[in-house]
């Protein structure tokens, strides 16, 4: 098994009209931004002096925005601060830059491609009588209905009028 130790988190910079960089995030604190003091600086008017700073904690990376005027987006959302994980895509401005966790990769099996867009069901081991459930209901707000509140203690509820019940 490989040593989990020598393992660092990296960046894979794509600037707009430069070549790919990779960056090791050697240190517990890595900053974004258009002026020379950052540990990347991008010359771009639509980046902030002082964009964006990753942050590891413990052995987990996060991105915050430093109140630039263009945002920094995590796959394509944009975000005040966020959790990276492995191969997340950080844009800011026109440029990219994709997170490498190779450690979390090296521990999370890669879903197969065709099975995201599949409903999966999944079935567990019997239910544990030792530890309290959080019980939700459902409350009737408008409507004829015969009670006001359903409980919702199965795993599947149907909602809505069934073919064979007889009204």
């Amino acid at each position: 098994m490989p040593d989990m130790t020598t393992r660092r988190a990296t960046l894979l910079v794509k600037l707009r009209n430069r070549s790919s960089q990779e960056l090791d995030l050697a240190s517990d604190s890595f900053t974004v931004g258009r002026k020379s003091d950052n540990d990347l600086a991008i010359e771009d008017p639509a980046v902030s002096a002082h964009h964006a700073r990753i942050t590891k904690i413990h052995a987990v990376y996060f991105i915050e925005d430093l109140k630039s005027t263009n945002g920094t987006f995590v796959n394509e959302k944009r975000i005040d601060r966020h959790q990276l994980r492995d191969t997340d895509v950080v844009t800011i401005g026109q440029h990219r830059i994709i997170f490498r966790d190779e450690s979390a990769a090296a521990l999370a099996p890669a879903a197969a491609p065709d099975d995201l867009d599949k409903t999966m069901i999944l079935s567990g081991q019997a239910a544990r009588t030792d530890i309290a459930t959080p019980s939700a209901s459902l409350r009737v707000l408008s409507g004829k209905t015969d009670q006001r509140e359903y409980l919702l203690i199965k795993q599947v509820t149907a909602i809505g009028s069934h073919a064979q019940r007889k009204v």
